[in-house]
């Protein structure tokens, strides 16, 4: 990403940042991850004295959003009070059969979740904001193409939603590298490159203990003008490192945001500001340091389309996806050979992932269905709606 700024590129919403909700707390780094899995098996989130705190937080309990539940176990360790996953009644003794890699890593860690709560806090996980790009991830800078978590490409949103990063990646690395097929060819002169300044790793630590604490789960102005202030002696000492680069222009964007959404969240401004907006950065709007921000710049309006070229453009883009060979992230993750059975709940009509789609689309959804894959879908639409 800093490479990216430092060749022009833009960097939109670098303040967007996930949090899984339950890392091991067994003071490793990084962390291991309890997967999510485990509380959809039924695992609570406990106290250190046993009580369920989810239930007094959102209606979901422990199936609330990612970044409420982050914030949720976020309180629990800052309070004192803890927060522990509890699968022993939920798992116990098929841990080791159901969830192999969560139990060897407790088991390290000197806890057997069979028998004992896990001890859980939140870890940085997902970058939603990056190097801005269009639908092919070309970056607007000459040659440069960016795809994956280091690109913004707007599909995440303010919150990704879990395993899309896996179809973003399959898409966008596909439509990129036709687009970088298309392009005409360049003569580009070689020329020396200087190696970027390094942080010594205690200076690094340093660095990122300050980052977690004043811009992480939970986010203020009067933490982040103080990490900016560490920021400026750490450069002024080491030199503009791309570690200092990528933190200031997260801070610079969590600053400029006054609103909390998704997994942005700002406890002086705890509410949502509409309309939503992206933020837009360049390398020379973080230099000097405290220079006055461009505020979010407004969303681009698109004028409205008669309801026959709406429908006509989502059942295009429908059975590009869908069509013809089958469903592309079926296709691309699961064996020809396997086949099993599952069930798919929705948590409120009309809600599909967490969203509530367009009509039109769920319309056009359930009426095309060439693939199994394809049938899958449309049973979850009939479902949600």
């Amino acid at each position: 990403m800093v490479m990216a700024a430092q060749l022009g590129a833009v960097i939109r919403d670098p303040e967007f940042v996930q949090f899984h909700p339950t890392a091991i707390d067994i003071g490793r780094d990084p962390a291991p991850l309890a997967t999510e899995a485990l509380r959809g098996d039924g695992a609570v989130l406990i106290d250190r004295n046993g009580h369920r705190f989810m239930p007094d937080v959102h209606e979901h309990a422990e199936l609330a959003p990612r970044d409420v539940v982050a914030r949720a176990v976020h309180a629990q360790n800052l309070s004192g009070a803890g927060a522990y996953l509890d699968a022993r009644e939920a798992v116990g003794a098929q841990f080791p059969d159901h969830f192999p890699a969560v139990f060897k890593a407790c088991m390290s860690g000197g806890i057997d979740p069979r028998t004992n709560p896990i001890p859980v806090a939140p870890a940085a996980h997902y970058h939603m904001g990056g190097v801005e790009t269009d639908l092919d991830g070309f970056t607007g800078v000459p040659g440069l193409w960016a795809v994956g978590e280091c690109a913004s490409t707007g599909v995440h949103g303010a919150n990704r939603l879990a395993s899309n990063s896996l179809l973003e990646g399959l898409v966008f690395g596909h439509r990129a590298a036709q687009a970088i097929h298309r392009a005409p060819t360049r003569q580009v002169q070689a020329q020396a490159a200087d190696a970027p300044c390094e942080l010594p790793q205690s200076v690094l630590q340093t660095l990122r203990s300050a980052v977690s604490a004043q811009a992480g789960v939970t986010r203020s102005a009067e933490g982040l003008t103080t990490l900016l202030s560490l920021l400026d002696a750490l450069e002024a000492e080491h030199g503009s490192a791309p570690a200092l680069i990528a933190a200031r222009f997260l801070t610079q964007g969590a600053l400029v945001r006054e609103e909390s959404r998704g997994g942005h969240c700002r406890t002086d401004f705890p509410q949502r500001a509409e309309p939503g907006r992206h933020t837009r950065l360049t390398l020379s709007d973080l230099y000097p340091a405290h220079a006055k921000l461009r505020k979010p710049e407004p969303p681009e309006m698109i004028p409205a389309l008669p309801r026959h070229l709406i429908h006509a453009l989502i059942t295009r883009a429908l059975e590009e996806d869908l069509g013809g060979r089958g469903d592309v992230t079926s296709l691309a993750t699961i064996p020809a050979d396997k086949n099993a059975n599952f069930v798919i709940k929705s948590r409120a009509n009309g809600v599909l992932a967490g969203q509530q789609p367009p009509t039109p689309v769920l319309i056009r959804s359930i009426a095309i269905s060439p693939s199994p894959g394809a049938s899958v879908m449309a049973i979850f639409l009939k479902r949600a709606i």
